[in-house]
């Protein structure tokens, strides 16, 4: 959250994406940063990432945006094994 700026008690929104989700720093949004600066995500956007507790979460830092990405850890080894298969790195 340093990166983007962000401080406690700060409002953000949620947009589900393709392949993640977006938050965005919104004074009106629904969700709030805590003392931590730690981020919330509802139970269904966790489900929809297939994120369960202990999960590993992969946030990206959109600081001229001033948002952050969420994937699962799983959607970005998807990503990176689709990349590389296209470069034929995986073959017999």
């Amino acid at each position: 959250m340093d990166t983007l700026g962000w401080l406690p008690h700060d409002r953000y929104s949620i947009a589900l994406k393709q392949d993640g989700v977006l938050l965005t720093l919104n004074a009106e949004g629904r969700y709030e940063l805590n003392a931590r600066k730690h981020l919330f995500l509802p139970v269904g956007v966790r489900r929809i990432l297939s994120l369960e507790s202990g999960s590993l979460a992969v946030l990206v830092a959109r600081p001229k945006s001033n948002s952050l990405l969420v994937h699962s850890a799983s959607m970005v080894a998807a990503i990176m094994f689709q990349h590389y298969a296209k470069q034929g790195l995986f073959h017999d």
